[in-house]
């Protein structure tokens, strides 16, 4: 029984995920509704396995919340990506939901490159990038903090980094 709930587990994790990039390439918004149902899709199946199951998917979609304010509030991410990555964190728990990060950002970094490639605009990109890199690695002595806001920002439909990453880390994870 435990192998059929891994199944609807990675099922919802791929549609769930794949609607969310779909939204936001169309609108660049991820609607709420995507998001609660998101939720759902990946805590019901934990609560099939049992509580403990459960306790690990709501642990994880906090870890997933935090992160996701985080980058909110650092202006690097829109709210509803945000929110994403809580749904992320309830598919894979607190633990697995950190690798999860890493090949979100990952993905999230080759999506934006792409774009400014495509866009024409991969020397002010770079040369921002090192500017936020200085702010950062300086505690914001040195190098300006730039967010979604400021003047030339590279937007890209993050909820595309966040599938594709959930997605590779989901059946690749453990062997990477």
């Amino acid at each position: 029984m435990h192998g059929q709930i891994e199944v609807l587990g990675a099922t919802a994790l791929v549609v769930v995920m794949g609607a969310a990039a779909v939204a936001d390439l169309r609108t660049r918004r991820i609607p709420n509704s995507l998001i609660v149902v998101g939720l759902l899709a990946a805590l019901l199946p934990r609560l099939w396995a049992g509580l403990p199951e459960l306790g690990l998917g709501v642990a994880g979609a906090g870890v997933g919340l935090l992160a996701g304010l985080g980058c909110f509030a650092l202006g690097a991410m829109a709210g509803g990506d945000g929110k994403l990555l809580m749904v992320a964190g309830a598919f894979f728990g607190p633990v697995q939901v950190l690798g999860a990060f890493l090949a979100i950002a990952v993905a999230g970094g080759l999506l934006a490159i792409a774009a400014a490639i495509a866009g024409g605009t991969i020397l002010p990109a770079v040369l921002s990038t090192g500017r936020l890199l200085q702010y950062y690695l300086s505690f914001g002595r040195v190098g300006e903090r730039g967010t979604l806001a400021s003047a030339g920002a590279q937007r890209v439909p993050y909820a595309v980094a966040i599938a594709v990453g959930s997605v590779v880390w989901r059946f690749w994870g453990g062997q990477l």
